[in-house]
């Protein structure tokens, strides 16, 4: 199966080039790939030849595999002795042989390429009734991060995950769902053993939560500085800006008040509403029944531990977490999971608050914060060097703050 190697390039005027091909055997997701029509969008002369060309069609998958696979050829060719050079697009900055550059990001490339439409899978492809769904292979089990399968409707949504058993082939676990919602924690299906989370956990699963949470209390939010879902959406749009058309989770989401402004905003290709409250997931649900133009194609609802989030490492485009840093009962290992699951280049943005200003001046400031939560599990933030820190000591860069007050919304990129 030969793949694309990039021992030289020539650049033409949108900075792509000729390659050389390297044989090696590679992922079978990757197999169902019609060599000819992949090679051909690596040896265009020149600007002219690219407009010429259709768009590709491609999925998630494909840019996952795409990249773990050019990042095992030059590795290969290092150990060999093979110099490699590697060439930037001259307009956006971004490596020739980044699938994302070539599909995605590239502004004059996708201006090129509009309206097309190339399918580079093999018409050839053998398929089984069990498998990795090329939209849903982000799903992974919580207990080995390795890519769950089923079988039955081959995309998962609200709508088609009743009935539907996901299966690990690594710890031979199955994990079902609960009408809607999939529930993908560690200790799913236990029988005797029953696990206790913090108070402030335990608080928002209740059901009586999970019917206010919209309906009075998230409008308190205000007095903390919180600008309101409307005005925090467009913020955090301008931080996903580079991966727009790409997955999202909104991790901690409650009662999915931003899962459901994601999916309606046609921006994320697919949006996973994630909670460890069945309650709340059960709640977003009944919202999103109540509207009948809404997109349920595009939305999935999963019950997980933040500090064990059920998808493949690197698979992720986009993490979103709204007023919940100060609710997990160790950030940093809330953090360092959203790190692991975010592909090279993936965004993750959150809000929470800090209580600096005219707060830096209480006595005994840490003392009360550490009190606050052994009690009930919810942390207090004491400035934006600490949240950046945290950031930083889980793998993210390019740490961007935006402050109101108390509010404060930060953003965090995975390193290329």
């Amino acid at each position: 199966m030969p793949m694309p190697c990039f021992l030289t390039v020539v650049a033409g005027k949108l900075g792509m080039g000729k390659t050389f091909w390297q044989g090696i055997l590679i992922g079978s997701m990757t197999l169902s790939w019609d060599v000819d029509k992949v090679q051909q969008y690596f040896q265009v002369p020149d600007a002219s030849a690219i407009l010429s060309m259709e768009a590709p069609n491609v999925d998630e998958s494909d840019f996952r595999y795409w990249s773990s696979t050019v990042s095992a050829v030059k590795s290969e060719l290092l150990r060999r002795g093979v110099p490699i050079q590697d060439v930037s697009c001259a307009l956006c900055g971004a490596q020739i042989e980044d699938l994302n550059h070539l599909f995605r990001e590239c502004r004059v490339a996708k201006a090129a390429w509009r309206g097309g439409c190339l399918d580079i899978h093999s018409q050839e492809l053998v398929t089984t009734d069990q498998k990795s769904d090329t939209n849903e292979s982000i799903l992974g089990c919580p207990i080995c991060y390795e890519p769950l399968t089923w079988s039955g409707d081959s995309t998962l949504s609200v709508d088609t995950a009743q009935g539907t058993t996901l299966y690990c082939n690594t710890s031979k676990k199955t994990y079902y769902a609960n009408g809607p919602i999939f529930n993908l924690t560690a200790s799913s299906g236990a029988k005797d053993y029953v696990e206790s989370m913090p108070l402030v956990t335990e608080f928002f699963s209740t059901p009586a939560m999970s019917f206010l949470y919209e309906r009075g209390w998230r409008q308190n939010f205000g007095l903390g500085g919180y600008p309101g879902p409307d005005r925090e959406f467009e913020m955090a749009k301008e931080y996903f800006k580079p991966v727009f058309g790409g997955n999202i989770v909104d991790a901690s989401c409650g009662s999915g008040l931003f899962s459901r402004l994601f999916a309606k905003s046609g921006l994320f290709s697919r949006v996973v509403a994630l909670d460890y409250s069945e309650a709340m997931l059960q709640q977003c649900y009944e919202f999103v029944k109540e509207d009948p133009g809404f997109p349920k194609e595009k939305l999935l609802l999963v019950r997980a531990d933040i500090s064990r989030l059920p998808f493949v490492s690197g698979s992720i485009d986009a993490v979103h977490a709204g007023a919940a840093l100060h609710c997990w009962p160790s950030p940093s290992s809330a953090v360092a999971e959203i790190s692991r699951i975010l592909r090279p280049g993936g965004v993750f943005v959150a809000t929470t608050t800090i209580a600096d200003g005219p707060f830096s001046l209480v006595p005994f400031r840490s003392n009360f914060r550490e009190y606050l939560q052994q009690i009930s599990g919810s942390r207090v933030f004491l400035s934006e060097r600490e949240l950046e820190d945290l950031c930083t000591t889980c793998g993210l860069v390019d740490f961007r703050c935006t402050r109101n007050g108390l509010f404060v919304m930060i953003s965090a990129t995975k390193p290329n």
